[in-house]
């Protein structure tokens, strides 16, 4: 892409001739840019006719659009670069977020893990706990269950 904004701006505006043919454009690249009085004064001394004047001028107007679309060109390819190289640089801060969000996530996985593993040890505690407190509330209403059938006798009818 530089280089060939480089050859854009580098290159010389290439010399437009006509034929007697006007659908016959030929250019060549010679890096001399044609003056309009050496050209006009080639024709005076031939003895131009009108047809000739018409034609310089038409060749002088299709220079200057030349030189305008190739401006217009240029400063195409300039923005289209400052805009490629802007996205370039927002997408290189966004792979270094990414990066440093992956980083973060990773840290917080592993601090996940480690504490997963602490509370899966104190259920284990916590469990067996609440398993004894379950055993013993069974075992005390049994025995009040004996005491209680022995110490009421059953109603005779």
């Amino acid at each position: 892409m530089s280089e060939l904004r480089s050859d854009l701006l580098k290159s010389p505006t290439p010399n437009v001739s006509f034929s007697h043919d006007p659908t016959s454009l030929s250019t060549t690249h010679t890096g001399e840019k044609p003056s309009l009085s050496s050209a006009s004064s080639k024709l005076a001394d031939a003895g131009a006719s009108d047809d000739d004047a018409d034609e310089e001028k038409q060749l002088l107007r299709e220079r200057q659009v030349q030189a305008a679309i190739t401006d217009e060109l240029v400063e195409m390819a300039r923005a289209l670069k400052d805009t490629t190289l802007l996205a370039g640089s927002m997408v290189r801060e966004d792979i270094e977020t990414l990066d440093e969000v992956e980083s973060i996530a990773d840290r917080n996985q592993s601090k996940l893990a480690i504490e997963g593993q602490r509370l899966q040890k104190h259920m284990e505690v916590y469990a067996s706990c609440w398993i004894w407190i379950a055993l013993l509330n069974v075992s005390v209403v049994f025995i009040m269950m004996i005491i209680f059938i022995r110490l009421i006798p059953a109603p005779r009818f």
